[in-house]
């Protein structure tokens, strides 16, 4: 399930930090990935019927208000003075890797995603489609190992070789 958090207050995070969620009544905060698109904050959770924080975050409505914390991580963050960045993605932890993408158009990059089926890219069609640059210096594949079996990031890399070297 792919959320579009808007924070009540202006803050400072980029894609790649934590946000840190705990559901009221428990101790123990989960750290999700989260993503940066304009003012919203981006995140993905895979829904656990007997997951504390995911059930409790799958649970919410439109306008419900949360409470997280964000925090730095800074070795996640977009590399600077780079030409080129290949990210390589799966399932819910391509959501800081979208919004870098949605972040910086100036330089080459080109997503290479990996689920099981194909209908699990749907929540982030919509996001990476709506790229600015998309099609010009940004460019995604997608791998579906499920839907063939001989298929994986590593094969699909391996098509690559020379550009991934």
């Amino acid at each position: 399930m792919l959320f579009r958090l808007r924070p009540i207050k202006e803050i400072d995070f980029q894609s790649g930090d934590l946000m840190s969620i705990s559901p009221q009544g428990y101790k123990s905060p989960r750290l999700y990935y989260i993503g940066k698109l304009g003012k919203e904050i981006l995140l993905s959770i895979q829904c656990y019927s007997n997951g504390v924080c995911s059930s409790f975050l799958c649970s919410l409505n439109i306008g419900d208000t949360i409470q997280g914390i964000i925090k730095k991580n800074h070795q996640f963050h977009f590399p600077k003075e780079v030409t080129s960045v290949w990210y390589i993605a799966d399932g819910i932890g391509t959501v800081p890797y979208l919004g870098s993408v949605n972040e910086n158009h100036k330089i080459d990059l080109k997503l290479t995603w990996e689920s099981k089926i194909e209908s699990s890219f749907e929540y982030y069609r919509e996001v990476l489609e709506d790229t600015p640059s998309l099609g010009k210096n940004i460019n995604y594949e997608l791998v579906f190992f499920e839907c063939n079996k001989k298929t994986n990031v590593q094969n699909n890399l391996l098509k690559h070789e020379i550009k991934v070297a």
